[in-house]
């Protein structure tokens, strides 16, 4: 008998070392949840099964919080095209959202919509909230004690341009293939910049 906390029942095979075999392959393709194992009233083993590795939402929620960094890091580059520290930039770019896992049972990427509604369009409009850009450049002066000149409205437009054609390139790509390699990345970055 098979007696589960949460999710649906899952039937495993009668043998421990099946059991275990099951447990590890089925590991990364089932959501968390505590199995309790028993041959008849003899308890064998309780089982802790981790959450799909390659679910929407764990996909939606990587591409999510690496957006952050690719946005701070595509700023810098806006702010100071001619920085020594240009090629470190565009590879941190090229390193946070270079791939993307398939859906589980799906065998297919997330479509380029999906992609780009999880990656830029949640911060779009916070980049063109003048204040909140105003804050990231200033932030970008601090940390590198230079001055950016240049009005702000125009900057934010300019800088929403750049990321709305980075991400649906990258939304593309990612779409179709699941990867970016970092020669594409740079490649799409000088053209920007």
């Amino acid at each position: 008998m098979i007696e589960e906390r949460r999710n649906k029942l899952i039937n495993l095979p009668d043998y421990y070392i099946e059991v275990n075999n099951y447990v590890k392959h089925i590991t990364h393709k089932v959501n968390i949840c505590v199995l309790y194992l028993y041959i008849g009233s003899e308890f064998i083993m309780r089982i802790f099964v981790t959450e799909f590795a390659d679910s929407k939402r764990e996909i939606e929620h990587t591409l999510n919080i690496s957006t952050d960094n690719v946005i701070e890091h595509l700023l810098k580059l806006y702010c100071m095209p001619n920085s020594e520290n240009r090629n470190h930039w565009c590879t941190e770019i090229a390193n946070f959202l270079c791939r993307v896992k398939r859906f589980a049972g799906k065998n297919k990427f997330p479509t380029a919509k999906q992609i780009y509604n999880w990656t830029y369009f949640k911060w779009k409009d916070l980049i063109t909230d003048i204040n909140f850009f105003r804050g990231m450049v200033d932030d970008i002066e601090f940390d590198y004690n230079v001055s950016i000149n240049g009005n702000i409205n125009t900057m934010s437009n300019e800088f929403d341009y750049i990321c709305e054609e980075y991400f649906n390139w990258l939304a593309e790509g990612l779409s179709m293939y699941g990867r970016v390699s970092r020669q594409d990345n740079f490649n799409k970055l000088n053209e920007l910049f």
